[in-house]
């Protein structure tokens, strides 16, 4: 639609009107002189058309064979602007830069809008879509918008099902999060999933609620395997596609490796130097501040961005991006092996509260020590047993029949 409106602009058009009660002999003398009508409307007795600025001879002839005659008739477009400003170039031209502008800019995307997310941050969604080749700034027809859905997929685990569809030139992001790597139990809008491996083991137990189970225990099964399908094959041949639901329950191994140096240096922070400013429009940087560029050699680079809003809270694709620098100097210390140790298992502490907190936790073997480059090293494989079943979405209601990860 804005590819033909831009068409007409550019080429011209002719707005006409007749009496309502002449509008069928008109009509059919446009056709007989093979003139496209477009844009019909009826109204107040009055009977409006648009023709091409091309067939405007054709019109005469048409109006000429019907003995109608137009109660309305105004020339629009690009051709009528050129005539009435050929005395005012300047004015022309940038109008038709701005009509160049506004239709290119049309084909980009200006903003990403992110919906269904709790506990994952837009900012984190936004980050790894911008990695994918999908950000404000890229140019939306040559984005696969399903095979960009399942490459997110792929490298997220934070997220169980993602669509993406433009709206103008939004991108809107519909997501559903993944909660230890299964979809959250209150997402009423899913209609199909199934079960595979979160991780590599040899399955001890499960338990399924609904699906068909394609696992026994014993079975070894490795990341990403099926554990429960959400294809329920019945009898008679027919089959019926549901939420799986179920525990998977495995023997695994967990391993975690942490080393602390004893030569440490600490950052003494200076006074804060201004940095550049740029203009960000889409992709593009405009440099803006006249800064030397002369930085201390070694600093902190802080980089704030504030996106221009017009009045509406009409966003634009441009940004100011403004840096800052914090020079340092490094100061060299010396932890003992007991402070290292210290660290060094405070951390083995932490991944042991938050990574197994839902694991039961059989056995582990721990090596630690100074190693050859002057680090305290701790290095740890646990035995668990754990809940390896992880959702992944196939169906999402509102989308029809059970679909591919994105649309368009």
């Amino acid at each position: 639609m804005i590819l033909h409106d831009f068409i007409n602009f550019i080429t011209g058009t002719i707005e006409c009107a007749c009496e309502e009660k002449d509008a069928a002999a008109l009509y059919s003398a446009l056709r007989s002189e093979g003139v496209s009508v477009f844009g019909q409307l009826r109204a107040e007795g009055k009977f409006y058309f648009k023709i091409k600025r091309a067939e405007k001879n054709a019109l005469e002839f048409a109006l000429a064979k019907s003995g109608v005659e137009l109660c309305y008739f105004r020339e629009r477009g690009l051709p009528q602007l050129l005539y009435r400003y050929r005395r005012r170039p300047g004015l022309l031209l940038g109008a038709i830069i701005y009509g160049v502008l506004l239709f290119v800019s049309s084909r980009f995307i200006w903003d990403i809008r992110v919906r269904g997310n709790d506990t994952v941050p837009d900012s984190e969604i936004i980050r790894l879509l911008g990695e994918l080749g999908c950000e404000v700034g890229s140019y939306s027809p040559a984005i696969d918008y399903d095979a960009l859905c399942n490459r997110y997929l792929a490298a997220s685990d934070n997220i169980a099902w993602i669509s993406v569809n433009l709206s103008g030139t939004v991108a809107v992001v519909e997501v559903i999060e993944a909660s230890h790597g299964r979809a959250s139990v209150g997402d009423g809008g899913i209609i199909a999933s199934n079960l595979v491996a979160e991780r590599d083991g040899i399955v001890v137990s499960y338990s399924v609620g609904s699906g068909s189970p394609m696992i026994k225990p014993g079975a070894v099964v490795s990341k990403g395997s099926l554990l429960v399908s959400g294809v329920m094959e019945h009898k008679d041949g027919s089959s019926t596609i549901v939420r799986a639901r179920g525990s998977v329950y495995a023997k695994t191994k967990r391993e975690f490796e942490v080393s602390v140096p004893l030569e440490r240096e600490k950052k003494i922070p200076g006074e804060e130097v201004a940095g550049q400013k740029y203009l960000k429009f889409f992709s593009w940087l405009i440099k803006i501040s006249l800064n030397s560029g002369n930085y201390p050699e070694s600093y902190d680079k802080i980089v704030d961005s504030r996106r221009i809003v017009l009045p509406g809270d009409i966003e634009l694709p441009v940004f100011i991006i403004t840096e800052r620098f914090v020079p340092y100097s490094a100061v060299p210390y010396t932890l003992t092996e007991e402070e290292a140790k210290r660290l060094a298992w405070k951390q083995v502490t932490d991944f042991v509260e938050t990574e197994l907190a839902d694991c039961e936790l059989l056995s582990a073997q721990i090596e630690e020590g100074m190693d050859d480059d002057g680090a305290y090293r701790i290095k740890c494989v646990f035995e668990c047993i754990e809940d390896i079943a992880a959702e992944r979405v196939i169906g999402v209601s509102g989308s029809g029949v059970p679909s591919p990860a994105g649309a368009k």
